[in-house]
């Protein structure tokens, strides 16, 4: 296959949907995104740190989003098969 017909896309999280009135809950909203863009195939991405809402990320924050992205990587097996879902229409992610 021609290298320019393969499609590749990158994903990054929903920033818009970040609250600051509640940081801590940012984390599970980036997390189930970031799970539906890897079953959803993703090669690439950036998940948003839990305080974007309110100013540029700490340190930690940075880091909670980097081990996000690890242990859906590394511990939860989505990214051992191209398909996940097996093409399911009745997932709602």
């Amino acid at each position: 296959m021609k290298k320019s017909l393969r499609l590749r896309f990158h994903t990054q999280t929903g920033g818009s949907t970040l609250t600051a009135q509640q940081p801590d809950n940012n984390i599970v909203r980036v997390a189930l995104q970031a799970l539906s863009a890897v079953l959803g195939g993703t090669q690439s991405l950036h998940t948003n740190s839990r305080d974007e809402a309110l100013a540029l990320p700490t340190e930690e924050s940075a880091r909670i989003a980097l081990r996000t992205q690890q242990i859906i990587a590394h511990e939860s097996g989505v990214a051992d098969t191209v398909d996940p879902l097996a093409g399911s229409y009745l997932l709602k992610i």
